[in-house]
């Protein structure tokens, strides 16, 4: 049976030996998510003065370029009220994926006292038309946050680390520090998408005195500012040439293989219509060999990365992973059905509480989603948890029947409602139905095998399924795939726990960094 082609994404789902791959691998537009909203924290426009007037006191507009190519703008406003500084910023950004064309936009507003004390936050990213808001109130070394997708609504408190700064504080404290070639300080930052358990610590080291060129030909005195960034271990670098105001000229943020550029500008340039980058075809991974998936019982393969990245590489019932001199290699077994027809979910322990526990993004307590799971199961009881994930997984494969790339990150109570997604919302539906029948369950971010895609042959592209905990096995599922039996070509390279403060940001760049220059050699495929 020859293999279905990627772009055969719109058809009906076939159950098969070696199924059709719908076309979800490539750059996510979670993926520019994360990236506009990452790209906030690092280029702040820093004042000359810690006592700035009453009123607005900024305004800036930038260009966001990826490789070269227009992305987007970004706009900043600041203002001063009394003793408090209200900082906004509205990033957007046009994002093409083989044709496809995804409009993201992130909305993030910080309150702060004149003294850089963070006092509340808030984050809207939008991303296809799907909205999820994040925003939290800080007060006595704690803060109490609310997540909210379409309406889905979920809400906690966390301790708020003493040193972890929104932007007008962290633009006060490196105002301390000169810009003379040579200085270096360290500061921690909050990002939204990590949530107050994941701050993030920048290593600042002032480079020296550089020409830097504007989009309107200027050429001005700059001085740059060189940071690393790490993310709980995940690290990427973030340049920044300051110009004598103190105000960010231009900002570079190194991440995944691409450049992410914003350039000072007019509001009238910064707004001109330039198109959307086009960014996925360079994230597939090419391989030297055909895989027949379908028949394929273990996989083995030597990934290396570019000369000084490493990646965690989680192990997991189907991959072992064997850490070399230069490379990875990785041992992927297919589990038979047949050794877990008659497995009970694990109920208890801190993974499994985790694994049930109601988010945003997959709640099995919704109405919806318990109506849909029993749809699903037709009334009728399985003989086994494991039977229960199968009758699920082949229920969303069904179910999703729009197959649309336009979706951003759907939330499971959204795609119950729109029946519309690709491997994401087929990912964190299957979760949350199966979390509606005290089954744990969490997500997986990884590549999987592609025979074909606009003309290239024979490449990974980036992926995501599903794991459920079974006899204390988190077992794969892929639902986007027809599969309750994970074919051995699924590569993962993070899990999430589909929680509402981490589920993105953390994965998102374990996965980003795989972006950038992996190379993949198929050692076996028996």
């Amino acid at each position: 049976m020859s293999v279905a082609r990627l772009d055969t994404f719109h058809e009906a789902p076939r159950l098969a030996s070696r199924p059709s791959r719908p076309k979800c691998t490539r750059l996510r537009p979670w993926t520019a998510v994360l990236l506009a909203g990452l790209l906030a924290p690092f280029c702040p426009a820093r004042q000359t003065s810690a006592d700035p007037p009453q009123g607005l006191f900024l305004d800036q507009w930038e260009i966001v370029l990826i490789n070269g190519q227009r992305a987007g703008h970004t706009h900043r406003v600041r203002t001063r009220t009394g003793e408090r500084v209200e900082s906004t910023e509205t990033s957007t950004m046009r994002i093409a994926r083989a044709g496809t064309e995804v409009r993201i936009t992130t909305r993030d507003r910080h309150l702060e006292a004149l003294d850089g004390t963070p006092l509340s936050y808030s984050h809207e990213e939008e991303s296809g038309g799907e909205v999820v808001r994040r925003t939290g109130t800080i007060r006595d070394g704690r803060v109490a946050w609310v997540t909210a997708q379409g309406r889905s609504e979920t809400r906690g408190e966390a301790p708020w680390p003493r040193e972890m700064l929104l932007s007008w504080g962290i633009e006060c404290q490196e105002r301390r520090h000169p810009l003379t070639a040579g200085t270096a300080y360290e500061l921690v930052a909050f990002e939204p998408q990590f949530g107050p358990e994941k701050p993030l610590r920048h290593r600042c080291r002032v480079a020296g005195p550089e020409k830097t060129r504007l989009p309107d030909g200027t050429e001005i005195d700059t001085v740059r500012v060189d940071t690393t960034v790490d993310a709980g271990g995940a690290e990427f670098t973030v340049h920044d040439w300051i110009d004598g105001q103190r105000q960010v000229a231009r900002g570079i943020t190194e991440l995944a293989g691409m450049k992410i550029e914003t350039l000072r500008s007019t509001r009238e340039e910064a707004e001109r219509d330039n198109g959307a980058a086009e960014v996925f075809l360079d994230t597939l991974i090419a391989v030297r060999r055909s895989i027949d998936a379908g028949r394929t019982r273990t996989l083995v393969l030597d990934i290396t990365l570019p000369r000084g990245e490493q990646l965690e590489f989680p192990r997991t019932e189907m991959q072992s992973v064997d850490r070399r001199n230069d490379s990875y290699r990785l041992t992927i077994r297919r589990i038979p059905a047949t050794d877990l027809r008659d497995a009970t979910a694990t109920r208890d322990g801190a993974e499994a509480r985790r694994g049930l526990a109601p988010s945003v993004y997959a709640d099995g307590a919704d109405a919806a989603i318990r109506a849909l799971a029993d749809e699903a199961l037709g009334g009728g009881a399985a003989r086994s948890d494991y039977q229960t994930v199968d009758t699920l997984r082949r229920f969303v494969s069904r179910a999703i029947r729009t197959k649309s790339l336009g979706v951003g990150f759907g939330s499971a109570s959204d795609v119950a409602r729109s029946r519309e997604g690709d491997c994401t919302e087929h990912a964190v539906l299957l979760a949350a139905l199966c979390r509606a029948r005290d089954i744990p369950a969490r997500g997986v971010l990884g590549i999987v095998y592609v025979p074909a895609f606009q003309g290239r042959k024979d490449v990974f592209g980036f992926h995501m399924w599903t794991q459920v905990l079974l006899a204390n096995r988190w077992i794969d599922v892929d639902a986007a795939l027809n599969q309750t039996e994970v074919d051995p070509t699924h590569v993962a390279l993070a899990i999430t726990a589909l929680d509402d403060q981490s589920t993105l940001g953390p994965a998102m760049l374990q996965l980003l960094k795989a972006m950038g220059g992996m190379k993949i050699e198929i050692v076996a495929a028996e």
